[in-house]
């Protein structure tokens, strides 16, 4: 899964079909001038994602085709908006598999993850898996390591198929790489910078990620490419008064988004296009902002009023739209948002399992705007 913080601060050095449904989605403006009248229109139904595997699961992300990727039990599926979906086996060798991002490349569906020996432990390799029109495996393909590193995860794809992730130098130490759409895989390095994770890329080939700084600071970065060049890869503040930050994703426009943390928890936070300047989303604390659509509508998770976690969608006005829940009491994720508002993630369907971990969509109806 995600690489938790406390595992960034150690690294010393490195290379470098159960359905509920909620009527519509609650609206709470975060200052007394925003309102979204057209976002009001629109609805979700929370679901079980239909997956041909057992066990806990989640879902990870989603195309706007409605095709969702992620992982239940020790395999990778895919899921289309309708149908059972497949399983996305491991490459040769290997035992279990965890899809984490699909892009359609060239005309080609492209899952990304990585094939592991067994649960929990360092995965081996990156893994991409291209998938037929309705999400049927039809390759399963070892993208091998970047120098120096002993096994890989992949995170995110573009459109171009361009790749990133993370790979470990030894168990605990972290390198970024990115892989080109010819293939060629590198370590991402740069100047100030000891260890990175690389989490997600956009069409205009922005890595975003955090990293270990060589003052010992935990820094989002931003890593652009401009006119052609990748650039040194630039800290992303943290809001004034907190000590770490944390990207997790980027869209077309360069919106990133993420979390700066200090004493009183996590903050979910965006940077705009071209600043390293925290904005504070205003969701308090214990919220982290995991995705961002084309549209600029952002996707948190934060503590619900029931003791649980639940999700909401910030509009571009600032508007808060919350998804729906089987109960207040549920722990729900979610990292997957495409530009119509369809939600991927995980989390109960019915108020008697608050715990559980099923993998779950939320259908937006109609589109965002």
């Amino acid at each position: 899964m995600r690489l938790p913080p406390s595992m960034v601060i150690s690294i010393a050095v490195a290379l470098t079909a159960c359905s509920v449904t909620d009527p519509v989605a609650t609206i709470l403006p975060v200052a007394s001038a925003h309102a979204n009248v057209q976002a009001s229109a629109t609805t979700w139904t929370l679901s079980a994602i239909a997956a041909p595997t057992t066990g806990a699961g989640v879902g990870e992300a989603v195309l706007d085709n409605g095709m969702a990727v992620g992982r239940r039990g020790s395999a990778g599926f895919s899921s289309p908006g309708t149908g059972t979906g497949s399983v996305l086996p491991p490459a040769t060798g290997f035992s279990d598999a965890h899809t984490y991002d699909v892009a359609l490349v060239a005309g080609n569906l492209i899952a990304v993850g990585y094939s592991g020996t067994s649960e929990g432990s360092i995965p081996s390799r990156a893994t991409y898996w291209r998938l037929n029109s309705v999400g049927a495996p039809l390759a399963s393909v070892d993208m091998g390591l970047a120098p120096g590193l002993k096994g890989a995860i992949a995170r995110g794809i573009n459109s171009k198929g361009e790749i990133v992730g993370y790979g470990f130098v030894t168990p605990g130490t972290f390198s970024a790489w990115r892989r080109s759409a010819t293939g060629v895989l590198s370590v991402i390095s740069s100047v100030g910078v000891t260890a990175a994770v690389a989490e997600d890329i956009n069409d205009k080939s922005t890595a975003v990620g955090v990293s270990t700084r060589t003052n010992g600071t935990i820094r989002a970065f931003r890593w652009p490419v401009i006119s052609g060049e990748f650039t040194i890869m630039q800290a992303l503040a943290p809001l004034t008064g907190h000590t770490e930050s944390n990207a997790y994703a980027v869209n077309l426009g360069g919106t990133v988004v993420g979390y700066s943390s200090g004493t009183g928890g996590r903050v979910a936070v965006k940077w705009n296009s071209g600043s390293t300047v925290a904005v504070d989303l205003g969701l308090g604390a214990n919220s982290e902002a995991r995705e961002i659509n084309s549209a600029g509508y952002i996707l948190v998770r934060r503590p619900s009023g029931g003791g649980g976690r639940e999700i909401v969608v910030v509009a571009p006005s600032g508007s808060v739209l919350t998804l729906p829940s089987a109960t207040t009491a549920g722990f729900y994720e979610a990292w997957g948002l495409n530009s119509c508002g369809d939600v991927v993630g995980s989390g109960p369907t019915s108020a008697g399992q608050p715990s559980s971990m099923t993998a779950i969509r939320w259908t937006a109806s109609p589109c965002v705007p």
